[in-house]
């Protein structure tokens, strides 16, 4: 079994949850006893557990959050142990693995106590001056020490995913040139690491590698390095340059977010190139990476695509001018920016939380080009006025839930089905009329909108959720056709006496 099917191995599922079985001390189990999914009593409860045996996998952040938890026994059935399954369990300072486990994922023990492994009745794994390490020392699964300086050894060519994760004491760490491979938020949290010279053996960098790494300043990346994964430097806020190698062939989700004092970002690659301020696939149609120090930037009229993330948390900018060019934003591009902007009518497809907690113009036109508006697109935004077009014919969930200024609002037909959340916690809509064509209102599509006062239902409306319209305090008239009230008697039973048939 690969690690991509030894990950999926010990991810819990819905259908898990809501089916599981619950023993006395809190601990939820699949149906059959073979998987313990996880720890669901009071936090400060749990001091020790003896898992039973029969018990083969104990699911991705089983007891996470069990700060209180001092020990735990783990029986000679278990093969798997997920992603951060005892991760933060500060008062559990050792753990004995039985040799039927083949598998342990990243970041399963606290860090920062010395940490103590007992492997030696196990022969997939090893564990050396607070290392764990597979057995042939190829892998580094965990470093729990607390150690300034690190070296690894010359046998390892894998770190593993969040091997060193949250490791705040460590300052210098020196990678061998036998590693090839440094895995998903390996190094994320290491907040007092300054430096890291990534030797040319290193083919991968995963997502998040580097991520939070708020000491680093200078990295110099391997000339072998091929790929990049998604916001592997991001939130390094000492980070002030970067050079990217010609080996580089994949640069994911926007390597630099949130790192406000890079400044100097070198190209070698033919594959991409730096432009004013940002970072473009070498045929410049898609913007991956704005890290420009200036508070106005203009868009290339050759971008097609703005990159996932790729404004987003930029602090210095006020004004981004977008070509009609642009056919697609993606998801996050620009949350948590304060600018101002106009969306050009060519833009089809708005990603999830695109502009979520941005600030925009007061009124917003959405434009007629846009198909597709994701979830949680312009959450929390300051628009007082929105006009979706009837060209929209899918809308995500929340998608302009928390605009606590939104006054009015305009909704079409094309859509369907008003998704969950869509305007809730609207504290200032007062007013809403919903087009002719919309079949269905999910799940607290307005709830706690508290100065809402009226809704206009049209006749193709078939479904109204029971809980669409929780706390509106405020809620007066709920107008719809004749003959439709006693359809929806069930579904609105607390407003019943609100309701005008016209």
């Amino acid at each position: 079994m690969g690690d991509i099917d030894n990950r999926k191995c010990t991810e819990i599922t819905r259908r898990e949850l809501r089916e599981s079985w619950k023993d006395k001390d809190g601990v939820r189990y699949s149906l059959d006893r073979k998987r313990l999914l996880c720890y669901d009593g009071d936090d400060d409860e749990l001091k020790s557990y003896v898992i039973p045996e029969g018990t083969e996998v104990i699911c991705d952040g089983a007891f996470q959050f069990c700060a209180d938890l001092h020990t735990i026994v783990i029986p000679n059935t278990v093969t798997h142990i997920g992603e951060c399954a005892f991760s933060g369990c500060k008062s559990l300072h050792s753990i004995v693995i039985p040799e039927s486990v083949v598998y342990i994922g990243g970041g399963v023990f606290p860090q920062n106590i010395c940490f103590y492994v007992d492997c030696t009745c196990n022969k997939h794994f090893v564990f050396i001056d607070y290392v764990l390490y597979t057995a042939d020392m190829t892998k580094l699964v965990a470093y729990l020490g607390v150690s300034l300086l690190y070296s690894i050894p010359s046998t390892v060519t894998h770190i593993g995913d969040y091997a060193f994760n949250n490791c705040t004491t460590l300052v210098n760490i020196h990678i061998s040139d036998s590693v090839t491979h440094i895995g998903c938020c390996a190094f994320d949290g290491c907040e007092a690491l300054l430096a890291i010279d990534i030797h040319n053996s290193v083919t991968r960098i995963e997502k998040w590698a580097f991520n939070g790494c708020m000491s680093l300043i200078s990295i110099k990346l391997s000339d072998s390095l091929k790929y990049i994964g998604d916001e592997a430097f991001s939130c390094c806020e000492a980070l002030n340059s970067i050079n990217l190698p010609k080996s580089i062939t994949h640069i994911g989700v926007n390597p630099f977010s949130c790192c406000p004092k890079l400044k100097d970002v070198r190209c070698e690659s033919k594959h991409y190139v730096v432009r004013g301020g940002a970072l473009y696939t070498s045929d410049m149609k898609k913007l991956i990476a704005y890290f420009g120090q200036t508070h106005s930037f203009v868009i290339p009229n050759t971008v097609i695509s703005i990159g996932e993330s790729a404004f987003a948390d930029c602090e210095l900018l006020r004004q981004v001018n977008i070509p009609s060019s642009v056919k697609r934003i993606e998801a996050h591009a620009f949350e948590c920016c304060k600018l101002k902007l106009s969306l050009p009518n060519s833009i089809e497809y708005i990603g999830e939380s695109a502009f979520a907690c941005t600030h925009l113009t007061e009124t917003l036109n959405i434009p007629s080009s846009v198909k597709y508006i994701g979830r949680l697109a312009f959450n929390h935004t300051s628009c007082k006025r929105i006009i979706i077009p009837d060209s929209v014919t899918h809308l995500g969930e929340e998608a302009f839930s928390e605009c606590e200024s939104l006054r009015s609002i305009y909704i079409p037909g094309s859509i369907a089905c008003l998704p969950k959340g869509l305007l809730s916690a609207c504290y200032e809509l007062k007013r809403v009329v919903i087009q002719d064509g919309v079949k269905r209102i999910d799940i607290r599509a307005f709830a706690y909108c508290h100065g809402l006062q009226e809704v206009v239902i049209p006749n193709s409306v078939m479904h109204i959720s029971r809980n669409a319209f929780l706390c509106c305090e405020s809620l007066r008239t709920i107008i719809m056709p004749k003959g439709k009230k006693e359809l929806f008697a069930k579904q609105l039973s607390q407003y019943k006496d609100i309701v005008q048939e016209v």
